[in-house]
């Protein structure tokens, strides 16, 4: 029965992970259904922007793995310090990395525009004009979206995975979906509303998974909760 246990174990903490993935993966693609409502060109500049923010995105999903590793390890060594400032200097290192980026796509859009299309196409012109502005958009939520990233990292490293796929639920969707669909159509905002719904989306999931993540630092494991599962953490 033991095995049966930790199966139990595994799955508790695993299928919630996957979850939040499922959620956020799905997230952007559904609203790029949406933005293919609004017209090609503005189906383009989605996906031009996507694909840029998605390759930028990398860094602070790497530093969301790290902490996962070093909040557990040092959970396991019965440090709950340690395990805190784990989660603070990823949390940091990642709002760094994500501000030098959102000062990059103010600083530089049509650079970034010219690298996928001919900006300087007659065709191009309204997928460009409607890219420029959602490069701005993408900026402001660069921040929330490393944040958001790492956040959900070190919570996992505290084994609380049930609460993030809610609070990822909650913000993803009931925010950020809705509110981009209500400014997009009834609003009357098309592909900016639904571009901001996407940013006040991915913010409020920043800032609650920050908070859950400050909750759970404040009432760490008990260490001899915590040893067993460093172990498993290295695995």
């Amino acid at each position: 029965m033991r095995g049966w246990d930790e199966i139990g174990r595994i799955l508790r903490l695993g299928l919630p992970i996957g979850g939040s993935s499922v959620s956020r993966s799905a997230y952007s693609p559904t609203t790029g259904i949406l933005m293919g409502l609004l017209g090609a060109d503005a189906l383009g500049a989605h996906q031009l922007v996507m694909n840029c923010i998605s390759v930028i995105f990398m860094v602070p999903l790497g530093i969301a793995q790290a902490a996962t590793v070093r909040v557990a390890v040092a959970l396991g060594s019965a440090m709950p310090e340690a395990a805190r400032r784990a989660g603070v200097v990823a949390l940091v290192l990642g709002v760094a990395y994500m501000a030098i980026m959102a000062a990059v796509l103010v600083t530089a859009p049509r650079a970034i525009a010219r690298i996928y299309i001919d900006i300087d196409a007659p065709a191009n012109r309204g997928l460009v004009g409607i890219a420029l502005y959602l490069l701005v958009i993408a900026a402001l939520f660069q921040i929330f979206d490393g944040m958001q990233a790492i956040a959900a990292g070190a919570l996992r490293g505290y084994r609380d995975t049930t609460v993030p796929l809610l609070l990822a639920v909650i913000g993803y969707w009931g925010v950020g979906f809705a509110g981009g669909w209500l400014l997009a159509f009834p609003g009357g905002y098309g592909p900016v509303g639904l571009w901001s719904g996407l940013a006040v989306g991915l913010a409020a999931v920043a800032l609650m998974l920050t908070l859950r993540l400050h909750f759970c630092a404040g009432t760490a494991i008990a260490p001899d909760r915590a040893r067993p599962f460093a172990a498993k953490a290295l695995l």
